[in-house]
């Protein structure tokens, strides 16, 4: 197995550094920005949860591109730590999926709550200032 893959395996996926150093720093960037302008949080839980949903996604994404490297044509797919490998990286995949999935419906329950109380905000000082005006 290639070493920067073996590498990646063992440390790319649990470790605490989102980007490696062989990755494109710029389309995590981008990345980022396209889930920021979409969630569009506000405060700092909405904010931190949608930087668990970049990081997850960016995590799930290298967890496909691992998969595919470790199964593509020339490489030792029948090696003991090729299939190994596979596993790890396809159970670790799964598990960033819920987690994924689990932090975007905490996300959306945040977010609807805040939005209903804007507008529950919005509406009392509608009816105060109708008071004030008639």
């Amino acid at each position: 197995m290639d070493k920067t893959i073996e590498a990646t395996v063992r440390h790319g996926q649990t470790g605490h550094t989102v980007v490696l150093s062989t990755e494109d720093h710029s389309a995590y960037q981008r990345q980022s920005r396209a889930f920021l302008d979409e969630y569009q949080p506000k405060g700092v839980i909405e904010t931190q949860l949608v930087q668990f949903l970049i990081d997850d996604s960016w995590r799930i994404n290298r967890s496909a591109a691992i998969q595919t490297t470790l199964l593509s044509p020339g490489s030792d797919a029948c090696d003991p730590k090729t299939l190994d490998a596979f596993v790890k990286i396809n159970i670790d995949c799964q598990r960033l999926t819920r987690q994924f999935e689990r932090t975007l419906r905490l996300f959306r329950k945040i977010q609807a709550e805040r939005r209903r109380d804007e507008k529950r905000q919005l509406a009392r000082a509608t009816k105060i200032l109708k008071m004030y005006i008639t």
